[in-house]
């Protein structure tokens, strides 16, 4: 077993993926997107095509993060887990939301990408 001490790792691709989404590992020790229900372990680093290998950041990286977003978000605006490994703001229908961080710019639509820094990860924020 290695270490690692830059908090940038390499994994297989178990489906196509592209920079900046949230990913995890599956049971095939493959990276896929995170789900909205996930969290996951990092944020792809480049585009890569399944069975290749691709730079993860690791949540518990020092510095920010580069990711896409599926909505608009303020700057200072907190972003939780969205579908395909994509970031958004905290939804107004009542349910669970997983924190990632806070929006260090703004994006006016999906697609768009901004830098987050990870703050309070994986804290989960109920809306009633």
């Amino acid at each position: 077993m290695s270490i690692n001490d830059y908090g940038i790792g390499t994994h297989t691709c178990g489906q196509d993926v592209v920079e900046g989404r949230r990913v995890k590992l599956n049971s095939g020790d493959q990276i896929v997107y995170a789900t909205a229900t996930a969290l996951g372990h990092g944020v792809t680093r480049n585009d890569q095509s399944v069975g290749e290998d691709v730079g993860v950041a690791y949540y518990n990286k020092p510095g920010t993060h580069h990711m896409e977003v599926s909505e608009g978000v303020a700057v200072g605006q907190n972003v939780y887990a969205a579908a395909s490994g994509k970031v958004q703001g905290l939804p107004v229908v009542a349910g669970d939301y997983i924190m990632v961080g806070v929006a260090l710019e703004a994006a006016a639509d999906d697609g768009d990408f901004i830098e987050v820094l990870p703050v309070e990860c994986g804290k989960v924020v109920t809306v009633s």
